[in-house]
């Protein structure tokens, strides 16, 4: 089992891309960094950046991205340093 749940553009050659993946009978979550590996037929290949966490962390993940989205501003955006 191998289930792309969602992804999106970093850059015109990289995406982030979050899966379910199934290894010896048990679940993961793979977020990781693809890369345009052929122009021609616009595959992507995964890097070695990114993480694997079973289930049981998504509750974790998701608290820190939440503590990570108030830090840049609360809607995504970069706060500049200095910036009011």
């Amino acid at each position: 089992m191998d289930v792309t749940v969602a992804q999106f553009q970093k850059s015109a050659t990289e995406r982030i891309v979050a899966k379910i993946r199934e290894f010896k009978g048990r679940k993961y979550i793979d977020i990781r960094v693809y890369y345009l590996a052929s122009i021609s037929d616009d595959t992507y290949a995964p890097t070695k950046k990114g993480i694997t966490l079973t289930p049981d962390l998504l509750p974790h993940l998701e608290a820190m991205v939440r503590e990570l989205n108030k830090a840049c501003g609360g809607d995504g955006s970069s706060r500049e340093e200095g910036a009011a």
